[in-house]
């Protein structure tokens, strides 16, 4: 019985690790993702006290965010890109993107279907 009891704690944890293995993401990414996110939220937040016109450029969206300027710049020290016409999101808001060391496009637009 303990042979038993022993197997399966010893299942659960490998399955735990192989799960956490598959789903772990780098932490940059991750930040990326999640500045992209509060960066669109800022544009579409100003384009609503504009009537509805997006930000020209991505400086305009500093004084919205908390750590202002700092905002700006991705994990790896570029500025995020930013597309006021927002083609990628076919107009609806502007394209903010950046792209990781190993040439990764990370944006807010939907990802192509394969």
């Amino acid at each position: 019985m303990k042979a038993l009891v022993g197997s399966i704690i010893v299942l659960i944890v490998l399955v735990r690790a192989g799960v956490s293995a598959e789903t772990s993401e780098d932490p940059n990414i991750t930040r990326a993702k999640f500045d992209i996110r509060a960066l669109s939220k800022a544009a579409l937040a100003l384009a609503a006290k504009n009537d509805s016109i997006f930000p020209e450029k991505l400086d305009d969206l500093a004084p919205l965010l908390e750590v202002g300027e700092k905002a700006l710049v991705d994990p790896w020290g570029n500025k995020y890109q930013y597309a006021a016409a927002g083609k990628k999101n076919g107009g609806k808001q502007p394209d903010i993107w950046t792209e990781t060391p190993d040439k990764k496009i990370i944006g807010n637009w939907p990802e192509e279907k394969k």
